[in-house]
C-alpha cells in the first residue's frame, strides 16, 4: 500500500514537473507580449497628468473639436502609463461629446479608447464589438493623417485583443495591415511600435528569426526613441533565451536595464535575467536577480511581475535546498495570485509548491496542495472554455468584420469611382466647352480682323485712288497753268510781231518815216529778244509754282524781290550761267549772288545743296 502511494507521488511529481516547465514557458511569453503591445511606449512611465493637459481641457469647455483633441490627449497619457481607470472618466466625457456632435471621426475616436479600456480591463467580447464599430467608422472616412492614425491604432488595438485570446495569426494580420496604412502616414514612431508588437507575435509563433530581424533594425535606428528601444533589447534577450545563448540574452537584458524609463521596467528585467539564469541552471545569479526585485522592487512591480518573482524565487530556494525560505516565498506568490485573481498564476505556484512538498516527502501537505491545484484547474479550465468560447466566437466575427470591411471598401471604391467619373466627366465637358468657346472666340477674332483689314484694305485703296486723283488733278492743273502761260507768251509775241509787221507796212508807205521805223524795229526786236521781263518772269513761275513765294516768305520775310527771283531760278534748278545770262550779270556775280543767298537763307555753314533747299517750298 505504501509502496503504491509511493509510485503514485512520483508520477505525481513528474507530472507536476513537466506542468511547470510547459507554463513557464506560457508566462514568459504572455509576460513580453503585455510589455510589447501594453500602449504605444513613453518616455516617463511615472503617472501624473501634466498640469499643462489639464489646463487645455479646462480651458476648452465647450463641446467642440478642441476639447475633443483635450481629452484625446489626457487619454492617451493615462493608457501610456497603464492608468486605464484613470482614464475611464475622460472616455465618458469623449464618448457623451461625440453623441452632441454627430461627427463620424470622433465617433471612431471614442470607440477606439472605450474598447482600449475594455481590453485593459477584460471585457474583451465588448472590447472586440467597439473596435470592430469604430473600424467600420473609420474604413468610410475621408483618407488624411488624422483618419489613418485612427485606423492604425484601431488595428493595433484588435492586435493586442487577439494576443489575450492567442490567436496569433488574426494578430499578425491586423499589424501587417497596420503597417501598410502607416506606409503612407510616414509616422516613424508609430511604425517602431507597431514592428515591435510584430516582434511579440513572432516570437509567440516561435519564428525567432524573422523577430531578431525586425528588432535589430529597431534597435540600429539612430531615431528610435529610448522606452522603444528598452523594449526591443527585452524582446531580443526573450529571443537568445529561446535559441539557447544565455551570454547574449543576459547582453540584452543589460541594456534593457541600462535603456529602462521607471523601476517598473528594471524589475520586469530583472524578473527576467533571474529566468534566464535559472533556465540555464545558474542559481546564484538566478537567486541574486529575484533577490532584488522582492527586496528593492516591492512597491514598483507590476502584479503579475511580482507573483513571478516570488514564484521563482521560491523555486531557486528550493533548488538550492532551502526549503523552508522557498515555502515562504511560494505561499505569498500564491496569496499574491489569489488577491489579484490571476488563476493562471496561482496554479503554477502551487504546482510548484506541491513539487517543493513532494520532495521534502511531506505527502500530506502535498495530498492537499494537489486538491487546491485541482480546484484552481477546474476554475481555471472554465475560465479557458470561456476563453475558448471567446476565440471561437471573436475569430468567427474577425472573418465575418473582415468580408463587412472588404464589402464597405469595395462599395466606398465604387462610390469613390463613380465620383470620380462624374468628376472627369465634368471635367472633360468643362475643358470641351472651354476649348469650343476659345475656338469660337479665335474665329470671330479672325473674322473681326479680316473684315478690319478689308476695310483699312478699302480705305488704303480709297485713299490711293483719291492720292491718285489728286495728283492726277494737280499734274492737269500744273499743265493747264503751264499751258496758260505759253499760251499768254504766244499772244504777246503775236502781238508783237503784228505790231512789227504794221510797221514795216507803214515804212513801205512812207519812205520819210523809214529811219525813225527801224529804229523802233530794232528796238523792238531787241524788246522781242529780251522779252522776258522780271515782272512777266514773275507772272509766269506763279502760274505753275502759285505757293512757292508765300511759303518762302513765311520762313524768310526779310528776302528782297532780286533774292526772291534768284530762290526761284534756283528752284527751276537753272544752273549758274543760265541765271548770269537771264539776269545780266557775269556768272562771278551770279556766284557771289548765290553765296550771299545761302547767307540770307542761314545754310551758310552746311553743307546742303540750295536747289535741295529750295525744293521743299
Amino acid at each position: 500500500m505504501v509502496l503504491c502511494l509511493l509510485l503514485h507521488f512520483k508520477i505525481w511529481g513528474k507530472l507536476i514537473h513537466h506542468i511547470l516547465r510547459k507554463m513557464k514557458r506560457t508566462v514568459i511569453i504572455l509576460m513580453l507580449l503585455l510589455a510589447g503591445v501594453s500602449c504605444l511606449a513613453q518616455e516617463k512611465n511615472e503617472f501624473r497628468v501634466p498640469d499643462s493637459l489639464i489646463v487645455e481641457m479646462n480651458r476648452n469647455s465647450k463641446p467642440d473639436m478642441n476639447r475633443v483633441e483635450a481629452l484625446a490627449n489626457i487619454i492617451d497619457y493615462c493608457n501610456k502609463n497603464r492608468q486605464y481607470e484613470k482614464a475611464k472618466p475622460y472616455i465618458d466625457d469623449l464618448t457623451q461629446i461625440s453623441e452632441k456632435l454627430d461627427n463620424e471621426y470622433v465617433k471612431a475616436l471614442s470607440y477606439l479608447y472605450v474598447g482600449t479600456l475594455q481590453i485593459n480591463t477584460n471585457v474583451k467580447e465588448d472590447a472586440f464589438n467597439n473596435l470592430s464599430k469604430g473600424l467600420q467608422k473609420v474604413v468610410t472616412l475621408p483618407v488624411n493623417e488624422k483618419t489613418m492614425e485612427v485606423h492604425v491604432r484601431l488595428l493595433n488595438s484588435f492586435a493586442s485583443l487577439y494576443i489575450m485570446q492567442r490567436m496569433y495569426t488574426e494578430a499578425y494580420n491586423s499589424l501587417y495591415s497596420a503597417m501598410e496604412i502607416n506606409k503612407k502616414l510616414k509616422n516613424h514612431y508609430i511604425q517602431n511600435i507597431l514592428e515591435i508588437n510584430m516582434a511579440s507575435v513572432l516570437n509567440a509563433m516561435q519564428k525567432y528569426d524573422e523577430s531578431t530581424a525586425i528588432l535589430s533594425n529597431i534597435i540600429a535606428d539612430e531615431n528610435v526613441t529610448k522606452s522603444n528601444k528598452h523594449i526591443a533589447y527585452g524582446l531580443l534577450s526573450y529571443c537568445y533565451r529561446q535559441k539557447g545563448d544565455l551570454e547574449s540574452s543576459i547582453k540584452y537584458s543589460d541594456l534593457a536595464f541600462e535603456t529602462s524609463l521607471s523601476r517598473f521596467d528594471e524589475s520586469r528585467i530583472l524578473s527576467n535575467m533571474g529566468l534566464a539564469y535559472l533556465i540555464f541552471g545558474q542559481y546564484e545569479k538566478a537567486s541574486e536577480c529575484f533577490r532584488t526585485c522582492v527586496y528593492n522592487y516591492k512597491d514598483e512591480m507590476y502584479e503579475d511581475i511580482e507573483i513571478n518573482s516570488l514564484n521563482y524565487y521560491g523555486e531557486v530556494l528550493g533548488l538550492t535546498s532551502k526549503n523552508d525560505s522557498a515555502s515562504f516565498f511560494i505561499d505569498r506568490a500564491i496569496l499574491k495570485a489569489k488577491e489579484c485573481g490571476i488563476l493562471e498564476l496561482e496554479q503554477q505556484c502551487i504546482m510548484k509548491k506541491a513539487y517543493l512538498l513532494l520532495n521534502e516527502s511531506d505527502y500530506k501537505s502535498y495530498s492537499e496542495c494537489i486538491q487546491e491545484y485541482l480546484c484552481v484547474r477546474d476554475s481555471l479550465d472554465k475560465v479557458n472554455d470561456r476563453q475558448r468560447l471567446v476565440s471561437a466566437w471573436m475569430s468567427n466575427q474577425y472573418n465575418e468584420l473582415e468580408t463587412k470591411l472588404k464589402y464597405e471598401k469595395e462599395l466606398s471604391d465604387m462610390q469613390n469611382f463613380k465620383v470620380k467619373v462624374r468628376l472627369y466627366i465634368i471635367l472633360i465637358c468643362v475643358v470641351s466647352l472651354f476649348i469650343i468657346m476659345t475656338l469660337a472666340y479665335n474665329r470671330r477674332n479672325i473674322l473681326i480682323k479680316n473684315k478690319d483689314m478689308e476695310l483699312k484694305n478699302k480705305d488704303m485703296e480709297l485713299k490711293n485712288k483719291e492720292l491718285k486723283e489728286e495728283v492726277l488733278t494737280k499734274e492737269i492743273e500744273s499743265r493747264n497753268r503751264e499751258l496758260t502761260a505759253k499760251a499768254l507768251v504766244q499772244v504777246q509775241r503775236q502781238e508783237l510781231l503784228t505790231d512789227m509787221v504794221e510797221k514795216l507796212k507803214a515804212i513801205q508807205d512812207d519812205k520819210k518815216k523809214l529811219s525813225r521805223n527801224l529804229d523802233d524795229v530794232i528796238t523792238n526786236f531787241e524788246k522781242y529778244k529780251n522779252s522776258t521781263t522780271p515782272e512777266d518772269f514773275d507772272y509766269y513761275f506763279t502760274q505753275t509754282n502759285p505757293d512757292f513765294y508765300k511759303h518762302l516768305l513765311v520762313d524768310f520775310p526779310y528776302l528782297t524781290p532780286y533774292e526772291q527771283r534768284l530762290c526761284a531760278f534756283l528752284r527751276l534748278s537753272l544752273n549758274t550761267k543760265d541765271i548770269a545770262t537771264i539776269l545780266n550779270i557775269g556768272p562771278e556775280s551770279a556766284k557771289v549772288a548765290r553765296a550771299r543767298l545761302r547767307k540770307r537763307l542761314n545754310i551758310a555753314g552746311s553743307d546742303e545743296d540750295l536747289t535741295t533747299f529750295l525744293s521743299k517750298y
